[in-house]
């Protein structure tokens, strides 16, 4: 099991929650304590145990968390006139939005071989989390004049509860041959969230005044998965794998929302902006891979076909939305071995479906003047995609250049537009293509046992037909983005490590995201023969983090800066104990809280 606790942290060593427990062949018993502690009171520990006597293998992991987080936002719109293209006014907002969620994790597993072909497994997990927001947002209204006609403070409290459960089984049968196997998998799970939030409008200019609402927010899904794989080596040189996979997910939604009636002294049921939301999807896939190679040259052909049904209910309005489509997505693998590297080109056709949140057209209220909703109409998109590579290893480094072209239709993406002279709307559609080409650059350097570094960039130019949405003229841009790490080994124990992340502007339909940067550190100090491990990070070193979005439309130009503490510090203490007879657990990767 690598990493069980990831999606319970979104800040790898934030928690060093890396965990990697093995089945061994002869029995033993270990496991690892750990404990964190962090800047803003942020702290986490973890216990994992393993117990493993050949044929049985079972483990046991409980970690806890608490986090701070904290984000600050920044809008400055113009509003314009549409018929006369003058200035009708403006609009600022200033925004702190504060949450300190505390999380538990608890997750279990046992394997069972039941005879040399035969081996079965079920594990399951168990994450709930609490938190409480509070958001303040300072808003002023200002007439084509810079006069100021309206400010007032919109603050949020909100209560809320996640739980999510899942549970897997497998059996595993191995026939005689090495590599020749059947697999069954299934897969349940869930994940429920109730959500309370009381708003107020605290009105400071014109006359002051207060107007209260709540929105309640109960949010349920399902998702179950299944899977038959069949593996079998035809010869040294050919393969086959043929399968099936099944997905089935339901969502529900559901949105209660009240506001205060003065002349009752009470809030009411607003019986417009309530409603509730169904969704269901049902993917059935059967796929089959074959793969060949003779002397230097080796090939693998694929092909996946796919029947996805998908059913909106618009519950309050009593409306569905039925859709249903067949698709194939082939996949074409061509390799060839030189005295120094190999040659590869690749193909392949790929699907991202929307999911409830992308459809759900009834918007959650958070903020009435900037409402957010899906699009019950939006369909998946799909991507064509070719890459030409070549890999080159040395003794010291290995450098894999490549280019590609990928071409996206029906993508995915996000539009704002006006309701009336005040609200404005925040919705997904469907671009008509997007078109990338590019060169990608990996490269790897480990010298010796003292320094190691991976630089990985793409400079790629990219090209958006928004005609779809209305968008007559096409938008190109020239972009990049980098990622470096290296590593300073000073000692068999002793480890510093330094990374950034680069990405420059991208265009987006009505607009474009501004460049982004982010440096972050890191050490590990072994002890006591590694049974004792202290780590230390630092993310966003520089205070860099941030993300500058702009729209520009006729009747609107707005600039967004979205931002948060991200200079996070953690210092980390890890023991790990047990039988000497156990695998030791690989040394985890440092990782950082640089997530928006």
């Amino acid at each position: 099991i690598t990493n069980p606790s990831a999606r319970f942290r979104p800040d790898g060593t934030s928690g060093i929650i890396n965990i990697v427990l093995k089945k061994n062949s002869k029995a033993g018993f270990n496991g690892m304590i750990l404990a964190n502690a962090g800047n803003r009171e942020r702290s986490n520990g973890s216990m994992n145990l393993n117990f493993n006597t050949g044929k049985l293998n079972t483990f046991l992991i409980y970690s806890i968390r608490q986090d701070e987080r904290n984000r600050y936002n920044q809008l400055n719109r113009t509003y314009y006139d549409s018929s006369t293209g003058t200035i009708s006014g403006y609009y600022e907002e200033k925004g702190k939005l504060k949450a300190r969620p505390l999380s538990h994790l608890l997750r279990a597993g046992i394997d069972y071989t039941i005879n040399e072909h035969n081996s079965i497994g079920l594990s399951g997990s168990n994450l709930w989390s609490k938190l409480t927001r509070n958001d303040l947002v300072n808003r002023y209204y200002s007439n084509s004049s810079h006069q100021l006609t309206s400010q007032f403070d919109r603050t949020r409290h909100a209560p809320a509860t996640e739980d999510e459960k899942d549970a897997t089984f497998y059996w595993q049968h191995n026939f005689n041959k090495d590599g020749h196997e059947l697999r069954f998998e299934a897969t349940a799970s869930s994940q429920s969230e109730d959500e309370k939030n009381y708003y107020n409008n605290i009105y400071n200019f014109p006359p002051k005044r207060s107007i209260p609402d709540n929105n309640w927010v109960n949010q349920i899904e399902k998702n179950e998965q299944v899977t038959l794989d069949y593996v079998k080596p035809i010869s040294e040189k050919t393969s086959l794998e043929l399968g099936y996979a099944g997905s089935f997910i339901q969502q529900d939604i559901d949105f209660y929302v009240e506001d205060f009636d003065t002349l009752q002294n009470k809030f009411v049921q607003n019986n417009v902006r309530s409603n509730r939301f169904l969704y269901n999807e049902t993917v059935h896939a059967l796929y089959g891979t074959f793969q060949h190679s003779f002397d230097a040259f080796s090939f693998s052909l694929g092909l996946r076909t796919e029947a996805a049904y998908t059913k909106v209910n618009l519950k309050t309005k009593d409306s569905i939305i039925s859709n249903a489509y067949y698709q194939l997505y082939p996949t074409l693998h061509l390799a060839y071995e030189l005295k120094k590297g190999e040659l590869q080109l690749n193909y392949s056709r790929r699907v991202n479906r929307p999911d409830g949140d992308d459809m759900n057209p009834f918007p959650e209220y958070i903020d009435p003047l900037n409402l957010r909703a899906g699009n019950p109409k939006l369909l998946p998109e799909f991507i064509h995609s070719i890459e030409f590579g070549y890999q080159l290893k040395g003794k010291v480094f290995s450098f894999v250049p490549s280019i590609y072209y990928r071409y996206k239709y029906n993508g995915f993406t996000t539009v704002t537009k006006p309701l009336n002279d005040s609200v404005l709307l925040t919705t997904r559609e469907n671009l008509s293509n997007d078109q990338s080409a590019g060169v990608e650059l990996i490269f790897s350097l480990n010298l010796s046992t003292f320094f190691s570094a991976n630089l990985s960039s793409n400079i790629f130019y990219n090209t958006i037909d928004a005609g779809s949405v209305g968008i007559a003229v096409k938008k190109s841009i020239v972009s990049t983005s980098t990622n470096f790490n290296s590593t300073f080994t000073f000692t068999p124990n002793t480890q510093l490590q330094l990374s950034c992340n680069y990405r420059s502007a991208r265009k987006t339909a009505q607009g474009q995201f501004y460049p982004t940067f982010v440096f972050n550190m890191g050490a590990r100090q072994d002890l006591f023969k590694k049974k004792w491990t202290v780590t230390v990070t630092l993310s966003d070193v520089f205070k860099t983090l941030q993300q500058k979005v702009t729209i520009q439309t006729p009747y609107l130009q707005q600039t967004g800066i979205n931002s948060r503490d991200a200079r996070v510090f953690y210092i980390g203490f890890s023991y790990r104990f047990g039988s000497s007879n156990a695998k030791k657990p690989a040394a985890e990767k440092i990782q950082y809280d640089n997530n928006l």
